[in-house]
């Protein structure tokens, strides 16, 4: 077969078939690793969709124009366009005549996708027309088609429902089965009815069916019509109710073996058996839902394993491996009279505590009072309250706000953790109530979260105490649970169940007895024909502490939490990095262990929005320092601290701090802003790496300032570029008389891309700066990379090269902070995702000690986006590294000018 390949989204330098590099027609492809074809075929930078149109520079064609010109089953078919295959398939069914040219279909549906290419429709269709239309859809293929099979079963058999989903934990797909797994997308296999007749044996002849032929087949059979749909899946109208035949019934769980006795909080899952019959005089569906909820958001996570051992204490699930550090301290809240936390704390794990109640009379307290033994050092001969370490105790609630009520001190958590470290505390909250509040504020606090090592709770749903926000108490109840419910989902981004003390409560039910003939109240909250969970006791450790368990959760509500080694300052490794790699940095990177120190080289933090005003409209890079003002909502659905540290150093960095006066004037010209007077300079040249199709700005160099220049790039496919395939007009002298690429001062160019070292990646050559810059005198070269992500190993090594550094009299750059393509260091490839990112900021910083940034396009790009808007109700992922409240800087273009040429 000679097959013809469609893609317009991914870029050619990522797809050798695309880029036309893989080995093509070679009849043998025995001896060729990866990509080969042994029969021809014929790349297209085009997608497949509704309309013959462009979209955002996207070519996109029609099936028919494809099949136009070609017989009766003639034709294989692949479609896997990410959507638009809906649009197509809908025209398709109305062209017997073009159907009849399939011989075999393929396909991946995607339920759910609406994409650019796709209906056509002004007003987008509400979700249940926009599936029902999808599923007629393939319900008409059936007319012409046999379904040979499908990734269904596959798909099934790796999705662990029970363990991924606990209790209904799971959000309902987009269109699944009763009761089962989603379908919104897998793959699907058709051929031609015309090929395969009924009950699906082979035909001795394939029926023909000429072209503008209506309901019937010329020379042979008529299609075989479509088996009829089962009843239980044919059409309803969106008026229909389901009814219980339609899904089963949830199976309910009554029998189950609890792996531990102790009378304490448990870890693992709660084994919580169900009595066959509600207990309940009523069943209100969202007060199950919640408990259900609920009940998944507190299943221990971790493993004896990952903890290096339990700990079960009264009502805690101890986490071993994160009792034991140096230098931490107990916050606990709401003691009473005795507090046997803390006290283990302090006699168990040795250290210093501090102990928080208004309600209780000191008289009643100990503790409180002062008068409990404290720093002792041994508690042997000391009956009841004793601290061998010594504790701090303070007549005061926790509370949302600080302030007094009823003549009690009630401070806020946020004031109690400021200028504590990462990981430093142990937390106990039972503040009968007000918990809910403070952790909605804590939630909202990402640095304040991962000061906790280990966080203890009683939980009390249904409570709304004098210290609870007046918007909970204006709340009705239905809408205060689903926030309280949501609080403890959201805990799971940054910590780690260990346990609870649901499964002893549990025991303790006895449901046939206690509510016979379902004559019980329904609780406030529970789960599905089971107990209360209004109050209760739980673990958590902080991720950082538990890796393992948390790589193998994976994050929740997309919060990645990296590693508690943080990246740190990276000075005392910068000279060195070349000669001791990427490992070294690694290293030195770990010697820091707080996200504030990152923030070492920055004015201030948080940074304060100053207002600015643009000093230029114009849409190239502009000099100066980027006008970026803060967003007015935090944009975000998350907010890691050092993500925005990065960030604002980056924006630090490549502010242009060049005037015009010292430059004799700049020009702003696409992605570069030019210090004018180091550019009129002879027996210079230019280098230009990455010019993928065109590359203006070589030929600005060509014909504004006639300098001769070097184009190199290994992935465009010559007959995309006129430059590389040395076609576009060279050394014409004018270039008035020939539109499009052309260069008035000569130019060479090569098929190579610039890498950290000489070798032959995926059949393509990679060579090193230094090669190029050999025998060039200081000053003598105008640099241009845009190498998708290898410029970090380039900048890397000639960082530490000044000779060739003080060659180089400009350089533009376009950087990618989050790229590790093919032609990057090994060493980098093994970094975590934060120590990478560290030492590029650091390479950012360094250009400075030669180079004096003239501007960038973060303005431009600032400009362009809205994220009150896009971004309302922080609903936009949160980039790699960005600035503070404020837009991505993962990739912007940099212009530098040496700093001897000032």
């Amino acid at each position: 077969r000679r097959p013809r390949l469609y893609d317009c989204f991914i870029p050619p330098k990522r797809s050798p078939p695309i880029a036309g590099t893989a080995p093509n027609g070679t009849e043998d492809c025995d001896h060729w690793p990866g990509h080969c074809y042994g029969a021809p075929y014929e790349p297209y930078r085009i997608c497949l969709g509704a309309e013959h149109k462009t979209i955002q520079h996207r070519n996109y064609e029609t099936l028919q124009e494809h099949l136009d010109g070609h017989d009766v089953l003639a034709l294989h078919l692949k479609i896997d366009s990410e959507g638009t295959e809906w649009a197509v398939l809908k025209r398709l069914l109305t062209r017997p005549e073009e159907i009849a040219k399939i011989r075999t279909l393929d396909m991946e549906v995607h339920f759910s996708y609406r994409v650019e290419g796709g209906d056509t429709d002004e007003k987008p269709k509400p979700e249940q027309e926009l599936l029902t239309e999808r599923v007629e859809i393939l319900e008409g293929l059936l007319k012409y088609f046999y379904c040979t099979g499908s990734t269904l079963e596959v798909y099934r058999e790796e999705k662990d429902n029970d363990r991924i989903c606990p209790r209904g934990g799971c959000g309902e797909a987009n269109l699944h089965l009763p009761r089962g797994m989603s379908l919104d997308q897998f793959a699907v296999s058709y051929v031609s009815k015309g090929l395969v007749g009924p009950g699906g044996k082979p035909l001795s002849k394939p029926v023909r069916v000429t072209k503008h032929s209506k309901g019937g087949a010329q020379g042979g059979a008529a299609p075989t019509p479509a088996p009829a749909a089962p009843a239980s899946f044919r059409k309803r109208s969106p008026e229909t109710p389901t009814t219980t035949n339609d899904v089963a019934p949830p199976q309910i769980q009554t029998q189950c073996v609890a792996k531990y006795r102790d009378q304490s909080s448990r870890p693992g899952k709660p084994c919580m058996p169900r009595p066959l019959v509600n207990p309940f005089s009523t069943e209100t569906s969202w007060r199950v839902q919640f408990g259900e909820r609920v009940l998944a958001a507190v299943e221990g996570q971790v493993t004896e394993e990952d903890c290096d051992g339990f700990e079960l204490f009264g009502d805690h699930t101890w986490c071993l491996r994160a009792m034991r550090s140096k230098g931490v301290r107990g916050f606990s809240y709401g003691i009473e009279e005795r507090d046997l936390w803390s006290e283990k704390m302090s006699n168990n794990f040795k250290m210093p505590t501090q102990l928080y109640d208004c309600f209780i009379p000191p008289q009643r307290s100990p503790p409180i009072a002062g008068t409990a033994p404290n720093g002792t050092q041994s508690c042997q001969g000391y009956g009841g309250h004793c601290y061998e370490t010594p504790y701090e105790p303070y007549r005061i609630c926790l509370g949302p706000e600080k302030k007094r009520i009823n003549g009690r001190p009630y401070e806020t958590l946020a004031d109690h953790l400021r200028g504590h470290k990462p990981l430093s505390l142990h937390l106990k909250i039972d503040s009968e109530g007000t918990e809910w509040a403070i952790l909605e504020q804590l939630l909202a606090s990402p640095a304040d979260q991962d000061k906790i090592r280990t966080l203890e709770m009683e939980v009390h749903f249904s409570y709304v105490p004098e210290g609870d926000t007046d918007t909970a108490r204006k709340m009705s109840e239905k809408d205060r649970l689903e926030q309280r419910v949501s609080i403890m989902e959201r805990l799971r981004e940054r910590f780690v169940c260990t346990g609870s003390n649901l499964e002893v409560y549990g025991e303790s039910h006895n449901f046939e007895k206690l509510c016979p003939g379902s004559s019980c109240k329904e609780p406030n909250i529970h789960y599905k024909y089971g107990m209360s969970v209004d109050q209760f006791a739980v673990s958590y450790v902080h991720r950082r502490l538990v890796p393992e368990a948390s790589e193998r959760i994976g994050p929740v509500n997309g919060v990645v939490v990296t590693g508690s080694q943080s990246a740190g300052n990276l000075a005392s490794a910068a000279m060195s990095r070349i000669k001791k790699g990427a490992a070294a940095a690694a290293s030195a990177a770990d010697d820091e262990d707080e996200d504030s120190n990152l923030a070492l080289k920055l004015p201030e933090w948080p940074p304060v929005d100053r207002p600015c005003t643009p000093k230029t409209h114009s849409q190239s890079s502009r000099p100066g320092k980027p006008c970026m003002p803060q967003a007015k909502i935090q944009p975000y659905k998350t907010d890691t601290q050092w993500r925005a540290i990065f960030g604002e150093r980056v924006l630090q960095a490549v502010t242009g701090t060049v005037k015009e006066e010292q430059c004799g004037g700049f020009e702003l010209f696409g992605d570069h802003v030019w210090c004018l007077k180091v550019f009129r300079q002879p027996g210079v040249m230019g280098l230009s790496y990455g010019i993928e199709e065109r590359d203006l700005w070589s030929e600005k160099m060509s014909n504004v300032f006639h300098m001769y220049t070097q184009l190199y790039d290994c992935f465009i496919p010559p007959r995309q570029s006129p430059p590389i395939a040395k076609t576009a007009p060279n050394g014409t002298g004018s270039c008035e008389r020939a539109p499009g690429h052309c260069y008035e001062t000569p130019y060479d160019s090569f098929r190579i891309c610039l890498g950290p070292e000489e070798k032959v990646i995926n059949q393509r050559r990679y060579t090193t700066i230094f090669k190029h810059l050999a025998g060039r005198p200081p000053l003598s070269t105008h640099l241009k990379i845009d190498t998708e992500g290898t410029e970090w190993a380039i900048l890397e090594r000639l960082l530490d090269s000044p000779e060739d550094l003080d060659k180089i009299r400009t350089l533009e750059m376009e950087v990618h902070f989050s790229y590790v393509p093919e032609g990057d260091d090994p060493q980098v490839r093994s970094l975590s995702e934060k120590k990478r990112l560290a030492n590029r900021v650091r390479i950012m910083e360094r250009m400075l000690e030669r180079f004096a940034c003239t501007g960038t396009n973060l303005e431009v790009y600032r400009e362009s986006w809205p994220p009150e808007t896009e971004c309302a109700g922080s609903r936009c992922n949160e980039p790699v590294v960005h600035l503070y409240r404020g837009m991505s800087v993962d990739q912007f273009a940099v212009s530098y000018v040496n700093r001897d040429l000032l």
